[in-house]
């Protein structure tokens, strides 16, 4: 049993953060070589859990459309298996869905699912079909794109953990764990998928990654995106809502940050939109000073009176800023709040000539 490294094994830890980092941040596209690949690591997963490997791979574009192919296919199957129905089954819902989902699912699940399905219905009312099968099996859709967030595995997702198994088991440091090599095969490869017995749903990698110092950061659009358009905000790594960008663009009233309920996106709306024009746009007045460090700011938001501190980071060339009680009414009493005493009983400090 191994109970400590030895310098040399150490040494080699850089080398698989960096091999796995790049892994985790992949932009590599779904090739027909590629496909090929998954698919064999995606057999060799199921084997790994003693399962028989599905028999179809569903290759969409992002997450999001894993979810609605998924729902589109049990839906799809549960209408199958009605009697009333068999015979009239034709693919008119595929309108219904979201532009790419409605080109991959149609194409890969029409072809795979229903190809001896097609053959029988060819001869029927379409316009009938329509009528039944979007009643039927477009309502189960959306409740079902929910409920299967949870069960996604993740593929170059998983890259942090991986990372660990993958440098004990090329190292020869541990054995018995060989079920996890497909695993770590996957990895880079897709971004997110879905098993389920029979079928498998498998996402394409993001197309685009915004990163400024390690983390995903982007004040100009999503700071991830996927080739169908699911995207995601997000800065100094930090995911926010898309409104938050607007405000930092401009496209929203600097104020709206403000009303945002969590802290953390409030902060850095306020962070990148900027203090000074957030007083700006309303239409701020300085009330009092202390030298060149803090300042104390009146201004009115959504019509209250509110009170903020501006204060000189002492050990650099930064100025932050900090809401206070609306009674405070000098820099002094704002400081004093700020450590906890009671501004009711706080008395200014005179200056002896």
């Amino acid at each position: 049993m191994v109970t400590r490294l030895t310098p040399e094994q150490v040494a080699k830890f850089p080398e698989y953060v960096s091999r796995f980092l790049q892994l985790g941040l992949s932009t590599r596209p779904l090739t027909d070589e590629l496909k090929l690949d998954i698919q064999q690591n995606m057999a060799d997963i199921y084997r790994a859990g003693e399962l028989a490997p599905p028999k179809f791979y569903i290759f969409l574009d992002s997450p999001l459309a894993c979810l609605y192919g998924f729902a589109y296919y049990e839906a799809l199957v549960k209408v199958l298996n009605m009697p009333a129905l068999r015979s009239q089954v034709r693919s008119q819902v595929e309108s219904q869905v979201e532009s790419q989902v409605e080109s991959q699912v149609e194409s890969q699940v029409e072809s795979q699912v229903r190809s001896q399905v097609r053959s029988q219905v060819r001869s029927q009312v379409r316009s009938q079909v329509r009528s039944q099968v979007e009643s039927q099996v477009w309502s189960q859709v959306e409740s079902q794109v929910e409920s299967q967030v949870s069960n996604f595995c993740w593929g170059a997702q998983s890259s942090g953990w991986l990372s660990y198994y993958s440098y004990f088991l090329s190292e020869g440091l541990v054995s018995g764990i060989d079920k996890i090599k497909p695993l770590i095969d996957l990895c880079g490869k897709c971004s997110f998928y879905l098993p389920y017995k029979d079928v498998v749903f498998i996402s394409a990698n993001p197309t685009d990654l915004c990163m400024v110092n390690g983390r995903l950061h982007s004040t100009k659009g999503p700071a991830w995106s996927y080739a169908d358009g699911f995207c995601g905000y997000s800065l100094d790594g930090v995911a926010v809502p898309q409104d938050v960008i607007r405000a930092v663009q401009g496209e929203l009233p600097p104020e709206s940050v403000l009303s945002l309920k969590n802290a953390e996106h409030r902060l850095l709306g306020i962070k990148y939109v900027g203090p000074e024009r957030l007083l700006k746009h309303l239409g701020g007045k300085i009330i009092s000073t202390k030298g060149d460090e803090y300042v104390l700011h009146d201004f009115t938001l959504e019509g209250t009176r509110c009170r903020m501190l501006e204060m000189q980071n002492p050990s650099e060339p930064k100025r932050h800023y900090e809401f206070v009680p609306p009674e405070i009414t000098t820099v002094n009493e704002a400081l004093a709040w700020r450590i906890g005493w009671d501004i009711k009983r706080f008395k200014e400090p005179i200056a002896k000539a």
